[in-house]
């Protein structure tokens, strides 16, 4: 996705448009079989990358389509990826991106975020695998993508490829 929206920056260069605004209007894990964690941290590191890319707009395929992305069935209502996706809009809306998506030599993936006030977050998570993480100390809580808030009491977290939040306060 990245070097997708990469190559689409370089066209619009190519052509003068540099500073026209990228949409992606219909994104989602498509027809692929995936679990319900899988889809849960696909939801938040499609929003968190696009983001970080310079998409300004993007648009999720669909809410209830069976076939594309589901994030809702009349016979379950909303699926685990469907809170993710309010989680993750909830901590991106009124945020600042202060450091671009990155990954390290781990797979870490790490966001840099902030609000007025003082507020600082950090997204990370890990595409390869789980794996022990010590946070900087001046964050002291974490969101999950379920909506979960947990204290971060100086000890390591597990990260893993669903994306958690870590945050020097309340938003």
């Amino acid at each position: 996705m990245i070097d997708y929206v990469n190559n689409m920056k370089q066209i619009a260069a190519k052509h003068g448009l540099a500073s026209k605004p990228l949409w992606n209007t219909e994104g989602s894990w498509g027809t692929a079989s995936l679990t319900s964690d899988a889809q849960v941290a696909a939801v938040a590191r499609f929003y968190l990358l696009q983001w970080s890319n310079g998409v300004s707009r993007f648009y999720w395929f669909a809410w209830d389509d069976p076939a594309w992305g589901t994030l809702w069935d009349a016979t379950h209502g909303p699926h685990p990826a469907a809170v993710a996706y309010q989680q993750v809009y909830d901590w991106m809306v009124g945020a600042t991106m202060t450091s671009p998506c990155s990954v390290d030599a781990t797979s870490t993936w790490t966001c840099g975020l902030s609000r007025p006030g003082g507020y600082q977050a950090q997204a990370i998570w890990n595409t390869a695998t789980t794996l022990s993480y010590t946070p900087p100390s001046k964050f002291t809580r974490y969101s999950d993508l379920a909506g979960h808030i947990f204290p971060i009491k100086g000890g390591p977290l597990m990260i893993r490829a669903e994306p958690m939040l870590l945050e020097t306060s309340a938003r």
